[in-house]
Order: C-alpha cells, then sequence, then structure tokens
C-alpha cells in the first residue's frame, strides 16, 4: 500500500512538473520579424514597415514559383507599439520579434525626433532582443527593404551581413546594438556613431556611406562622418579592427594612372591617453598598426631600408587621416571617440567642472598624435611591384 501511494505521488509531482511551451500560440500563428524600418509620416505618426519572414517563400517549383522569402507590412500609429499591433489587421498573425536581426531609422527620424523614444518598445518589450543592430538611412528607411537581397535570403539578413563583414574586415563600418545604445545613453558623454546607408546606381543597390554622429542625450542627428574618415574615427575610438590602407605614391607615382599602395593592417593597438595641465586639455593618441603589404605599385620592399620606407609612408598616411578626422568631430563638437569618458575616469575632480561646457572643450583641446606601423610581410611574391618584377 505504501509502495502504491508513493508511486502516485510521483506520478502527480512529474505531471506538475511538466510543462508545456509558456505561449499558446502555434507557429503558424506567429509571424517572424527579422528586420524593420521606422520613418515619419507627413503628419508626424510613425510609419513601420515590418519585413516579415514567409515560410516556404524563396524557391521554385514545377508547378508555381511561391515569391521571394519575405514580405514588407507597413502600418503607422502614434506610437511604435501602435504600429506593431496593426500588423496583425493585414497579416492575421501576431509578430515575433525574438529573431529580429536589424532595426533601420530613416534620417528624417533622426533630426527631428529622440531617437530614444524610437528604441524604447524594443528595448523594453520583453521579445526583442538586447543584440539587434542599428542603422541609420539617408532618406526613407523602409525603402532599403523594399529592394531584393543580392545573395541573402532576404534584404534585412542582407543588411546584417554588410554591416558585420564590413566591421570585421574593411574596417569602414560598425556594429552597433540596441544594448550598446542603451549603455552609452547612460555614460558621461552620450555620443555614439552609427552606420550610415545609403542608395547607389539609382536606388538599385544599397551602399554604406559612413557614419552618422548622435547625440544621445537629446536623442539627435549631429553630424556625419565620411567614408574616408570612417577608418581613423574607428582607430581613435579603439573599434578598428582590420583593414586595408591606401597609401599614396606621391609625386613619383608609377604607373601613373594608378597611384596608391596598399597596407593591410591585421592587429591594431590604440591608446588614448588625456593629459591635463592647469584649465588646458592635450589629449594623446598613440596608434600600432601591424600588417602586411597587400598591394605594391609605386614602391619596393626588396631590403631593409625599403620597408622601413614603406612603413614611413603608412605612418604618415595614417596621421594625416587621423588630425583630418580630429578636425571633423571637433568642428562638429561631437567626442564620440571617448576623449570625455578617460577625463571623467583618469581626473573625476576636473571633470566635475569641465563636464557642463565639454563640448567646447573638446573642440579646443590639442592632439598630440603618433602611429607606428610594423610591415609583417610583402605576401607571397618578391618585394617588387608585379610590373617590375623579373
Amino acid at each position: 500500500m505504501v509502495k502504491t501511494i508513493l508511486a502516485a505521488c510521483l506520478l502527480v509531482a512529474a505531471g506538475v512538473g511538466t510543462t508545456g511551451c509558456w505561449s499558446s500560440f502555434e507557429l503558424i500563428e506567429r509571424g517572424f520579424v527579422q528586420a524593420a524600418a521606422i520613418d515619419l509620416t507627413e503628419d508626424g505618426n510613425v510609419r513601420l514597415i515590418s519585413h516579415v519572414y514567409k515560410p516556404g517563400g524563396g524557391t521554385t517549383s514545377l508547378k508555381s514559383d511561391i515569391g521571394p522569402s519575405y514580405v514588407d507590412l507597413t502600418t503607422t500609429g502614434s506610437t511604435v507599439f501602435d504600429a506593431v499591433r496593426k500588423v496583425s489587421l493585414q497579416l492575421g498573425r501576431k509578430l515575433q520579434w525574438s529573431h529580429m536581426r536589424i532595426l533601420l531609422i530613416g534620417e528624417e527620424v533622426a533630426r527631428s525626433e529622440n531617437i530614444g523614444n524610437v528604441l524604447d518598445f524594443f528595448y523594453r518589450d520583453h521579445e526583442p532582443r538586447g543584440t539587434i543592430d542599428v542603422i541609420l538611412t539617408k532618406g526613407q528607411a523602409g525603402d532599403y527593404l523594399t529592394l531584393r537581397p543580392m545573395i541573402e535570403s532576404t534584404m534585412g539578413q542582407q543588411l546584417l551581413r554588410v554591416e558585420e563583414i564590413g566591421t570585421l574586415e574593411s574596417g569602414q563600418t560598425i556594429n552597433v546594438t540596441v544594448t550598446k545604445l542603451k549603455i552609452r545613453s547612460s555614460a558621461e558623454v552620450p555620443a555614439e556613431m552609427l552606420p550610415l546607408l545609403a542608395f547607389k546606381n539609382g536606388g538599385k543597390n544599397v551602399v554604406v556611406s559612413g557614419l552618422a554622429t548622435v547625440d544621445l542625450a537629446k536623442g539627435k542627428l549631429t553630424g556625419t562622418i565620411p567614408l574616408a574618415n570612417v577608418q581613423s574615427a574607428l582607430m581613435l575610438s579603439g573599434k578598428f579592427k582590420r583593414g586595408i590602407i591606401d597609401v599614396p605614391c606621391g609625386k613619383e607615382r608609377k604607373p601613373a594612372n594608378s597611384g596608391y599602395d596598399s597596407f593591410e593592417v591585421g592587429r591594431t593597438k590604440a591608446k588614448l591617453t588625456p593629459v591635463v595641465a592647469g584649465d588646458a586639455l592635450r589629449v594623446g593618441f598613440r596608434l600600432e598598426l601591424e600588417g602586411s603589404a597587400g598591394e605594391l605599385v609605386c614602391s619596393k620592399a626588396d631590403t631593409k631600408e625599403e620597408v622601413r620606407q614603406f612603413a614611413e609612408r603608412v605612418e604618415q598616411t595614417v596621421e594625416r587621416q587621423i588630425r583630418d578626422t580630429v578636425k571633423l568631430l571637433q568642428s562638429e563638437r561631437s567626442d564620440v571617440i571617448g576623449v570625455g569618458m578617460k577625463v571623467f575616469r583618469q581626473h573625476s575632480r576636473v571633470w566635475k567642472r569641465w563636464k557642463p561646457d565639454w563640448e567646447r572643450r573638446f573642440a579646443e583641446s590639442e592632439f598630440d598624435i603618433s602611429v607606428k606601423a610594423i610591415v609583417k610581410s610583402t605576401g607571397t611574391t618578391i618585394g617588387k611591384p608585379f610590373s617590375e618584377a623579373k
């Protein structure tokens, strides 16, 4: 009898402990969002474009063409959440945000609205993940999702891969998530850089056109960093990973129709140090680049002296680019490279006095820049240009 009662108790406990899915929705009742775009309507409401994955799409058979593997749904509302709930009136399914990868925000929204208000739903709601990448766009953000992807199954995935590979391999863009923006918004200097997209070839293709600088305290777009200055901006902020440095040949370029050598950066070490002297600030920046000769057009690297001369040209090129970028950021009074954060951590008492007027102080500070290039290899061939090799 005791064994029977014990067995019954165990069965009841097992039944109580065994649960199904927390949600009562089945997969066929969900619409999985891969990407979203936020724009403004003419009357100032939110326009939401939901990039929803379509199961079975993107495949063809002998009987029929199912079409692309996604569908774009446009809704409007007084808030993002209001626009979200209206999607089900078109789709007949509840949106599922846990698989969303990328959020596009139109330039008009970034200039006229507080970006924090747009991001609040994606950070507050329990479904969207903090790993969603945030990108600004020139023009309407929704237009970028209507293009057909070049190689990926959806345009949302295509744009995500452009950002990820561009960050890891070319060093010409940056990866910024919702969580990173939330953390940075609470920093002493709440300024950040965001990827900026633009159309190319009459709107047929999408390219990274630079970075946008944002004041997260005000939630506004403050300026842009052209593509030519992106690498040095990332170097200054310690976010540059790998990439190619184009080294001008100068007056001695040969042949005349090709004026650049290339240096492939494989490792980067950067250190930014604020030095306080009375009421003045001097910023020391030390950068070490290690890599190899990626393409030699007007240089030779047969001897140690030639390698040293090539390294010096790399150093001079990078230093010049960094100085140009510093001037650009100072002219916009945009400390997106973290100088103020360094002052706060290393000179907390000084920071209390400087913080209310930090934008002006950053614009007036002097920079001491030093670049060192280490050439580890000249590639798989001899250190001469291809046209001169024998």
